[in-house]
């Protein structure tokens, strides 16, 4: 019955969750830039995890970036409090889900297909008989579908095949080869050292 700091932060993403994208692209994988630091919490693997579940994309295919500040995002970028999986959880799942639905209308578009009969699995959309298009072959189509003829409702919490499950982090080789980006390695033009 308390507001906290996690429900101020959440509160603070949601004027700017419109501002934030998954991209598909052409090779297939999909990504989202993350308005956040990875601090070694594992919220890029957190996120991506959310994303593949949400479109049906294997979890090797999906990308979470470190995006650059915007200003346009203000407070949506702010990263503590264990609040970046809480607050970008519906944004996240809402963008995600909109691409799974404009990504299954341009393969019904394409094979004349009534969109409700076909499925998503692997990063590919599949017909009834077989046939299947990957999302990178689709993405070019998919960005003009002006109505996705499904929905475009985040799934239940049933249909989650990685969310809940044990994996390893997809930031893993980047952390043990020094090439991670941590708060202290961001470059900020003109900043002056403080203490």
């Amino acid at each position: 019955e308390l507001y906290d700091l996690n429900d101020m932060l959440t509160d603070s993403c949601r004027p700017t969750a419109n501002l934030i994208t998954v991209t598909v692209h052409k090779d297939g994988t999909a990504s989202f830039a993350l308005p956040r630091m990875e601090v070694g919490q594992g919220i890029t693997t957190a996120i991506a995890m959310v994303v593949a579940d949400e479109i049906d994309a294997r979890l090797v295919d999906v990308d979470v970036p470190l995006e650059d500040a915007r200003q346009a995002l203000g407070t949506a970028q702010s990263t503590g409090g264990s609040s970046s999986v809480r607050s970008l959880w519906n944004p996240v799942r809402a963008i995600a889900a909109e691409a799974r639905a404009r990504l299954v209308t341009a393969a019904a578009e394409r094979w004349d297909l009534p969109a409700d009969s076909l499925t998503t699995r692997d990063t590919a959309v599949r017909a009834p008989d077989g046939r299947s298009a990957t999302y990178g072959s689709l993405t070019e189509a998919a960005a003009k579908v002006d109505q996705p003829a499904v929905s475009s409702d985040p799934k239940p919490s049933s249909e989650y095949r990685l969310i809940g499950t044990s994996t390893a982090r997809i930031d893993a080789r980047s952390i043990v080869t020094g090439s991670a980006k941590y708060a202290l390695d961001v470059d900020v033009p003109d900043a002056l050292p403080t203490v």
